[in-house]
């Protein structure tokens, strides 16, 4: 949100921030430290196509924030082991689409362990360009930013409860705290409560729950040189607060954010299991059960979604019979006039956050459009609908 926020600013939009919160980043743009590297695949299918260049955009977008909002960030490199066969064969495979390596690259086990500062005995891939920042203090420095103008307006303790189209003056009336807002084009980018909206509850997103500790620093766990990332994620220690973060937790059953005990002690586990016979592994020490849990959206293609939101309702009327229809004879998906979403980012919103928000805004504002269109049709979001409708398959159950 902040981050579309700036763009259309700087277009010259008036943006009004709506937030049930008391104050930005309280959801999972709050961690402490979270990664930022790219997610690739081999085929050069949409996930490469879209978070390649994304990640490229977000350095610059880091790179140039940094110069005027203080927050915590290093570029120390991003660090991806083959743990075990699964994830050798998955990473080989992705090393198959030749990118730059000023991207990504191979390293031996004695090349991982000299890059990450620590004794390891497996292979990996590396992200050089890749690194760490704080969500948190970045997401509170972007709003804060965009207060001091005139363009921009936020109202926390304000959660929209309901939107209403009205056709004849071609605006939306948000109600929040039994009030009503007038807009004329509205974007939806409430993360996990997407369902709380007539609009965009059928969009077809899982939600998961994760749970990240914080454990102090220690002689030896403040050698880590890289984000190092196995069947979950260990961040070198801030030096600022003399701590790092390890993770995620990954819990569909549960979507709260209490502590969970369990979680933190999966979170060590994970990371002994990954890496054994290392004896700094058991040096992360989670007992003092600092943590922060966040709720957040997943799809099953890996894809955010962006863009104009589609009519559920009308789109399973209007496909009905899309399998037996030639591609000459479709019409256009019916969609709500100007509701828009920023939705889906998942695990790798700050790695895509800003480039999508430049996709976005372009698209409100009519402006040149940063990605191809075939890329643009993979984050359309009634994509999933049109594909099994395509199949002649029911909807109902995404």
């Amino acid at each position: 949100s902040a981050a579309l926020a700036k763009t259309l600013v700087r277009r010259g939009q008036n943006v009004t921030l709506y937030c049930k919160d008391t104050q930005p980043a309280e959801g999972a743009s709050g961690n402490r430290q979270g990664a930022v590297y790219p997610l690739l695949n081999g085929p050069h299918t949409g996930v490469s196509r879209v978070f390649a260049p994304a990640f490229l955009f977000a350095r610059q977008f880091v790179e140039q924030a940094a110069q005027e909002i203080d927050f915590d960030h290093d570029w120390c490199g991003v660090t991806q082991l083959m743990w075990d066969d699964k994830s050798t064969d998955k990473l080989e495979k992705m090393l198959e689409g030749n990118f730059s390596p000023e991207l990504i690259r191979k390293l031996s086990a004695e090349e991982t362990a000299e890059t990450i500062g620590l004794s390891i005995d497996m292979a990996s891939v590396h992200y050089p360009m890749g690194g760490w920042l704080c969500p948190a203090e970045l997401t509170r420095g972007l709003i804060t930013q965009l207060e001091k103008t005139e363009l921009f307006e936020a109202k926390f303790e304000h959660q929209v409860e309901s939107l209403t189209w009205d056709e004849a003056r071609e605006l939306w009336t948000l109600n929040a705290n039994g009030q009503n807002f007038e807009h004329s084009t509205v974007v939806v980018a409430n993360g996990n409560e997407f369902q709380t909206l007539s609009q965009t509850e059928a969009l077809p997103m899982g939600q998961v729950k994760g749970q990240v500790s914080h454990a102090p620093a220690t002689k030896t766990l403040s050698k880590l040189k890289s984000v190092l990332c196995y069947d979950g994620y260990m961040t070198p220690v801030n030096p600022n607060n003399q701590h790092l973060c390890i993770g995620a937790s990954y819990d569909r059953s549960h979507l709260d954010y209490e502590f969970d005990e369990n979680a933190q002690r999966d979170n060590v586990e994970k990371l002994v299991k990954c890496i054994p016979n290392q004896e700094w592994t058991k040096e992360v020490d989670t007992s003092g059960n600092l943590s922060r849990q966040g709720i957040r959206c997943v799809s099953r293609d890996h894809l955010p979604f962006v863009g104009n939101v589609g009519d559920f309702e009308t789109i399973k009327m209007q496909y009905a019979d899309l399998q037996n229809q030639a591609e000459e004879e479709v019409e256009a998906i019916h969609q709500f006039p100007n509701l828009f979403c920023f939705l889906g980012l998942g695990s790798r919103g700050l790695s895509s956050a800003p480039l999508l928000a430049e996709v976005l805004a372009s698209q409100i504002c009519g402006d040149p459009l940063p990605l191809p269109v075939d890329v643009l049709t993979e984050l359309h979001p009634s994509r999933m609908w049109v594909r099994k409708l395509r199949k002649g398959k029911a909807i109902t159950e995404l």
